[in-house]
C-alpha cells in the first residue's frame, strides 16, 4: 500500500483548523531536535522536509500535547 501523502487540501484544513506558534524547514539533524525541544517546552510547531523518512521520524518521536506535526509537502500558504 502506497504511503498517504496529504494534498494541497488535506494541508490547507489542517493548517486552517490548527495553530502553530511557528514553523521550521529542514529536518534534518538540528531542525528535528529544534522542533522536539520546543515542543517539550509548550509550543506548537509544524515542520517541513522533502524526506518522507525524516517527517515520519520527527511525528513518531514527538509527544501529541502540544502539537508538533510534520509535512513532506509545502502548505499552499507558503510563498516559498
Amino acid at each position: 500500500m502506497p504511503k498517504f501523502t496529504p494534498s494541497f487540501y488535506h494541508i490547507l484544513a489542517y493548517m486552517t483548523n490548527s495553530s502553530f506558534d511557528f514553523g521550521m524547514i529542514g529536518l534534518g539533524v538540528m531542525g528535528r531536535n529544534f522542533l522536539l525541544n520546543m515542543a517539550d517546552h509548550g509550543f506548537s510547531v509544524i515542520g517541513f522536509d522533502k524526506d518522507q523518512q525524516k517527517t515520519g521520524a520527527l511525528e513518531q518521536s514527538a509527544t501529541p500535547v502540544p502539537p508538533l506535526r510534520a509535512w513532506p509537502t509545502l502548505p499552499p500558504w507558503c510563498n516559498c
